[in-house]
């Protein structure tokens, strides 16, 4: 008795799985049906009718799986091919490619055009001003 007693004091418990938006690490820490992108647990798509009125199927850098993601995230990646052109992977996010500085005011106003060895990349300003520069 006291040999059962001990080896449940020893046991593992898997920590309870976490629902939609809430932070993750793995996709293992979210619930079923949903996978861990962006450090958020993210709905499981196959194309933008699968989501929420306003945002997008894209890539969550976990091969062959999609995620929901509001209009402003283009997605994660490991690959700049996990983007899909015109955009690249740049610190694990799909970011816009750019030749001038416009082509990223254009896409969006919220980015920023960031000289890259090839051009420029766009980044989003909150980005910027998290890592402490602008």
């Amino acid at each position: 008795m006291l040999a059962l007693a001990a080896a449940g004091l020893f046991s593992c418990v898997a920590p309870p799985r976490v629902a939609s938006a809430e932070e993750c690490v793995f996709s293992d820490d979210c619930q079923t049906g949903l996978i861990c992108a962006g450090q958020k647990c993210r709905a499981v798509c196959r194309d933008d009718r699968d989501c929420s009125s306003g945002w997008r199927c894209r890539s969550s850098a976990e091969p062959t799986k999609r995620v929901c993601l509001p209009p402003e995230e283009l997605g994660y990646c490991r690959f700049s091919s996990d983007c899909g052109p015109p955009l690249l992977c740049s610190a694990g996010r799909c970011i816009v490619q750019a030749r001038t500085p416009e082509d990223c005011v254009n896409y969006d106003p919220n980015l920023v055009a960031v000289p890259s060895g090839s051009g420029f990349e766009c980044r989003w300003r909150d980005d910027l001003a998290d890592a402490g520069t602008d």
